[in-house]
């Protein structure tokens, strides 16, 4: 049959319909090899592998209703004076082993909590002597997932802690992943190598990297930051002072995607791959990382790491305030400290002058910090940069 051309063209409206139709659907149906770009494919395996993690779906850690202390387990003994966190590993069965949370204070304790879970993660012994998460921690989108516990003193929470009964064995603990320094005593038990992966790639090992560093490298496949404020070469800088500060798998892997955007033979993709070649410290060296920190601020960068770094002296200031601040793991701590610290003090009225407004931001964030300006910091220096401080935040 040989349709007219008025009929035609009645039927071109309806034709175009449905090939717009068909192509949406083919977005659904697998005919379409556009599927996701490569950043989302890679954020989505990324999620699975975090939510598959055996120890990602154990549900045991949550707190109930605060119990009195004299129904604590006889053979369990909690130091008086003390908020502890103890560990039946006698009693451990089906994967997992009774945690009790104790008070033993004379105060109410607000315990940090996710849904009621107070991070309390397992953690295994390595053949050096460090302690490694082992269990991998969720995220939630929800902000109301976030709050505090109360527990009052004479009281514990009686708890849950995940532990594979078969896998690679080692001696184990609990910690407290919070701002609570809660660490259980140690047993044998075992490990999964897939839960291990996970926690070294999940969202907490992530942030266990000073917060200015982080601040920076973030994601940057999948949140790519500012291009005016985060460009290739201070992502390059902020690298070189992670690639001294402590090995993180999380920035490492991201660090190796984003290596894949930047043009071949750049100087910054040149680096950074020379960067991801080399094998970053296990431990972190505090001397290290503050006296270098403190070069770049004084103005007197001597030191090679120093030097390569000098370019963003806030990043400078906000090493110092990640360590002022002993966010960094309780075997490791800081010699020398307060010599290093009323040194950097000396030095902010340099800060607060700088053209750059990032470098004032992140020295105010140091001198905010009012109980080490009280340790630190002279009466009359104090007004001396304080009127300094005044006029620079008038003028921004």
């Amino acid at each position: 049959m040989i349709l007219s051309k008025r009929v035609l063209l009645s039927l071109l409206p309806a034709l175009v319909v449905l090939a717009i139709a068909q192509d949406g659907l083919a977005q659904f149906d697998g005919s379409d090899e556009r599927k996701e770009s490569e950043a989302e494919r890679r954020t989505r395996l990324d999620r699975e592998q975090q939510q598959e993690a055996p120890g990602a779906r154990f549900r045991g850690g949550a707190t109930g209703i605060p119990e009195p202390n004299i129904d604590l387990p006889g053979h369990l003994v909690a130091p008086p004076g003390e908020l502890t966190l103890l560990a039946d590993f006698e009693n451990a069965a089906d994967g997992q082993v009774p945690l009790f949370l104790v008070n033993r204070t004379d105060k109410t304790v607000s315990v940090p909590c996710q849904d009621n879970d107070p991070y309390l993660k397992l953690e295994m012994r390595d053949e050096d002597g460090r302690w490694v998460r082992v269990q991998n921690h969720l995220d939630s989108f929800c902000g109301n997932s976030y709050y505090m516990v109360e527990l009052g003193a004479g009281q514990h929470f009686r708890l849950f802690g995940y532990l594979p009964e078969e896998g690679t064995p080692a001696l184990v603990r609990y910690r407290a992943w919070s701002s609570l320094p809660l660490v259980s005593n140690a047993a044998p038990g075992h490990y999964l190598e897939t839960d291990r992966i996970a926690a070294s790639l999940d969202l907490t090992t992530a942030q266990e990297i000073p917060h200015c560093l982080h601040a920076v490298l973030g994601n940057p496949l999948v949140y790519p930051a500012n291009p005016a404020e985060v460009t290739p070469h201070k992502r390059l800088v902020a690298l070189r002072w992670l690639s001294h500060y402590r090995e993180n798998a999380y920035h490492r892997r991201e660090t190796e995607r984003y290596l894949e955007t930047l043009e071949p033979g750049s100087p910054e993709r040149e680096e950074i791959a020379a960067l991801l070649a080399r094998e970053w410290p296990r431990q972190v060296n505090a001397d290290q990382l503050l006296d270098t920190a403190l070069e770049v601020v004084s103005g007197d960068p001597n030191s090679e790491l120093a030097r390569s770094v000098a370019e963003y002296p806030e990043l400078a200031w906000g090493m110092i305030e990640h360590f002022l601040e002993g966010r960094i793991t309780v075997e490791n701590e800081i010699g020398r400290a307060d010599a290093r610290f009323g040194k950097a003090f000396a030095t902010i009225s340099r800060a607060f002058v700088s053209e750059r407004n990032e470098v004032v931001r992140a020295a105010l964030e140091l001198a905010n910090r009012r109980a080490a300006v009280d340790e630190h910091v002279a009466t009359s220096l104090l007004f001396e940069w304080l009127e300094v401080k005044n006029e620079v935040v008038t003028a921004m």
